[in-house]
């Protein structure tokens, strides 16, 4: 089963007396019995229905509407029938280390003998490596000098605050396990080492703001009377993704913009359009060249036919002299054959 699309879990009231009915009655219900039952008019039954299918917590198997079989007696629809409002939140943790093991440069195979046999080595944009594997209710990704510990859990709570101290209780359960199979205390007492970050990263802060004693860029938690860890907003915008590579990329671009200062989008639109402006210009000039060029390869054109009936005309009378040349000879040959025959 999918949990609920919406980010606060709170089901209209007759939403929610449907859902408890069909949860009572597993094997479905007829939208008439649902209606006797709930004594809820049957137009604002079918539009509730519409809800709670959307909300793929119940399914609609002609004749009945039944919920999902999925479900079960999941935690989580049992806290949508409570009247209190439901929010869920996924949180992740990042623990710098302090203190490493000696053997933490060769990690991969410890966490694979110790811990998991499914351990992983991945490798980031920039040829970083780190090692990760999967917890029932964490992704967990070991690298050089930090553990990040990213929640695959969903947590309820009356507000944002109660399932962030959820969220706490369960790593701290964790690292005390993870702490006993690797043989190594990786916590130093007095000296805060986890910082926070959550998908809704501002919301998250405003609760923070309300409930926790700010110090600096950080939010001190405190658990049990005894500060744990903080909530560090030291980075700028922000940090909302929860994997390390786009993390990575996020980090270098912010600090790209920090220290290189690049021209806003707004200024780059202006020298854009100098330059379309430039280009039609150029456009304008280049085609009265090709006018021109056009005309003197139409004057080229007559000249070379002007030429080449030129060259005909000489070689017309180049023809005629030559034989003009042959007609004087023979005449004058006669007149000579003539001459040398008449007396004296």
């Amino acid at each position: 089963m999918k949990n609920c699309k919406v980010k606060t879990c709170k089901l209209p009231t007759h939403s929610k007396e449907i859902l408890r009915v069909l949860y009572k009655n597993p094997s479905g219900l007829r939208v008439e019995i649902i209606t006797q039952l709930t004594k809820i008019k049957q137009r604002t039954v079918y539009s509730n229905l519409d809800i709670l299918k959307e909300l793929r917590l119940i399914e609609h198997i002609y004749p009945v509407w039944r919920v999902c079989k999925s479900i079960g007696q999941s935690p989580e629809v049992a806290k949508l029938l409570e009247d209190k409002p439901m929010e869920a939140h996924a949180f992740s943790y990042v623990m710098r280390l302090v203190i490493k093991p000696d053997w933490w440069d060769k990690r991969g195979q410890w966490l694979k003998r110790y811990i998991s046999k499914d351990v992983e080595k991945k490798k980031l944009s920039k040829g970083n490596t780190y090692f990760q594997y999967r917890h029932s209710n964490y992704l967990i990704q070991a690298f050089n000098d930090s553990m990040i510990f990213i929640s695959q859990k969903k947590y309820f709570g009356e507000d944002a605050y109660d399932c962030y101290i959820q969220s706490v209780r369960d790593l701290i359960s964790y690292y005390e396990d993870l702490e006993t199979k690797l043989r190594f205390r990786f916590f130093l007492d007095g000296v805060p080492q986890v910082t926070l970050r959550g998908q809704n990263y501002n919301f998250l802060k405003d609760i923070l703001a309300q409930k926790c004693k700010k110090s600096g860029n950080r939010f001190e938690i405190v658990l049990d009377g005894k500060r744990v860890l903080w909530v560090d907003f030291s980075d700028p915008l922000g940090v909302e993704s929860d994997d390390p590579e786009r993390m990575e990329y996020y980090q270098g671009f912010v600090t790209d913009v920090m220290k290189e200062k690049p021209i806003y989008v707004s200024e780059i639109v202006k020298k854009v359009e100098v330059v379309e402006s430039n280009q039609n210009n150029y456009g304008q000039k280049i085609d009265a060249l090709c006018n021109v060029v056009d005309k003197f390869s139409f004057s080229a054109d007559n000249f070379a036919n002007n030429f080449i009936s030129h060259v005909r005309v000489i070689q017309g009378i180049d023809s005629t002299m030559q034989e003009l040349k042959v007609t004087i000879k023979e005449l004058t040959k006669v007149v000579k054959e003539k001459k040398d025959e008449s007396p004296n």
